[in-house]
């Protein structure tokens, strides 16, 4: 008898240890992607999914998208929550074709819940764009702003200028800029406008790139600006305005955004699973 009230004490204790979904969400909230950063047409938050605060998370995937296959993996997982960057629907939507009701499908069998990060993660101390420049030895001088959905100006980009080499500055060329990016990336080729011997004093980092965001840069005395997406007119703009405009990959500078995602949350929530999801690049290219 006492051994099986015994197990019985072990399997509560189990549970209570367990992190709860308000845990959970009070740190990606306050540390991880602030609700205050997200963007006007972001997905932020529980996407799906019970909003219980009291149920135990057994176990978290972190994926950079919601795919199918990631969803498949989380469930065989037996994931209580989904974590992604991307969401299932980025806009409103009036059809719901079969690839889509499969994953509610999945998710709701069972029981994930799907929260997501967004441009919140992009903005947050210790995000994206920071990740980015510490991986290639920028130095941080201060935020780049943009207005949010909540008209605050969040700090979705900073600026940075190159880290000085054993003690002393050394001039920073976009040919070795670009090619420090490639390497840290793994890029196979990058798309620039520029002249590849002129000197990078100074760098705005962002996802996105629109006039308004240039022109900021510009006043701010950047003289390069990094994004994961540019167009062509952003391009015309950018030698008109003589800036030095480089894209690199949406996915692989993401990911590794994820990767440190993954670190933090399993240090700060030790005796919880935290699964990092392979993710990958759904574009192929061909050299």
């Amino acid at each position: 008898m006492k051994i099986i009230c015994l197990l019985g004490f072990l399997y509560k204790l189990k549970f209570l240890l367990l992190m709860l979904l308000s845990q959970l969400i009070s740190f990606l909230e306050n540390r991880i992607a602030p609700k205050a950063f997200a963007m006007k047409n972001d997905v932020y938050g529980i996407q799906f999914g019970q909003t219980l605060e009291d149920r135990n998370i057994k176990k978290v995937m972190i994926t950079l998208d919601p795919s199918l296959d990631a969803i498949i993996e989380a469930s065989k997982q037996k994931v209580s929550l989904l974590l992604s960057y991307y969401g299932l629907i980025h806009r409103p939507t009036l059809y719901f074709h079969d690839n889509l009701v499969k994953k509610f499908r999945l998710l709701s069998i069972s029981r994930i819940i799907l929260y997501v990060l967004h441009s919140a993660f992009e903005a947050a101390q210790n995000g994206i764009s920071e990740i980015l420049a510490n991986k290639l030895f920028l130095k941080i001088e201060d935020l780049f702003y943009f207005k949010n959905k909540f008209g605050n100006q969040a700090p979705l980009g900073r600026i940075c200028v190159p880290e000085k080499i054993l003690g002393k500055e050394r001039p920073l060329i976009l040919n070795k800029l670009i090619e420090r990016i490639k390497k840290t990336l793994d890029l196979k080729y990058i798309r620039y406008i520029g002249e590849l011997n002129k000197e990078i004093k100074k760098i705005c980092i962002m996802g996105s790139v629109s006039t308004e965001s240039l022109l900021n840069a510009v006043e701010a005395g950047c003289d390069c600006y990094l994004t994961r997406q540019l167009n062509y007119d952003d391009a015309l703009l950018a030698r008109d305005l003589d800036i030095v405009l480089i894209e690199t990959s949406h996915f692989e500078s993401e990911i590794i955004g994820m990767n440190e995602l993954h670190k933090i949350l399993s240090i700060e929530f030790p005796r919880d699973p935290f699964i990092l999801y392979n993710s990958n690049d759904p574009f192929s290219y061909d050299f």
